[in-house]
């Protein structure tokens, strides 16, 4: 897609608010790329970490509900409350680390909702870290936007070194 608006066109099916069937599809999707990454001589198939930005980070953190294979997570300015659905989910599923990292003026996430969510985590024995930075909005990574905060982004970068270790 040449569009920017036809990307997110694209895209919607996988955003439905609390449709654990639309965000296992997403799931699915993320995990096919780490089964090929899984096949590459170079690549350790028993230590693999899948990161994403944005409507990336969302599926990082849907993969994170709901697949096996993975060591760490890291979901960076990604939305966690709208496709946020346990239905399916036993502790079981949720191995590895989750690092979500954030802007704390992200409308993605916030009050009784975050505090919700972060509960259902700890309830389904998940490992999980949550990073977010006062004053700072959503997509606080990417160079070009008005929303580009270097410490947010520097410290949120070394924590996601950490969270590989």
């Amino acid at each position: 897609y040449a569009d920017f608006g036809e990307r997110i066109a694209a895209m919607a099916p996988y955003r439905e608010a609390n449709n654990d069937e639309k965000s296992l599809l997403f799931a699915d999707k993320i995990m096919a790329a780490v089964d090929y990454v899984k096949t590459l001589p170079e690549v350790d198939a028993e230590n693999v970490a899948v990161i994403g930005f944005c409507f990336g980070g969302t599926g990082v953190y849907n993969t994170f509900r709901n697949e096996k294979d993975i060591q760490a997570s890291v979901s960076m300015h990604g939305n966690m409350m709208t496709t946020r659905d346990f239905t399916n989910v036993a502790s079981a599923d949720m191995k590895g680390k989750l690092l979500m990292v954030s802007g704390g003026v992200d409308d993605g996430e916030e009050g009784e909702s975050l505090a919700s969510h972060l509960n259902d985590l700890s309830k389904y024995d998940a490992d999980w870290e949550l990073m977010r930075f006062s004053g700072v909005e959503h997509g606080f990574s990417e160079w070009e936007s008005g929303a580009y905060n270097p410490r947010a982004e520097g410290r949120g970068f070394a924590a996601t070194t950490d969270v590989y270790a």
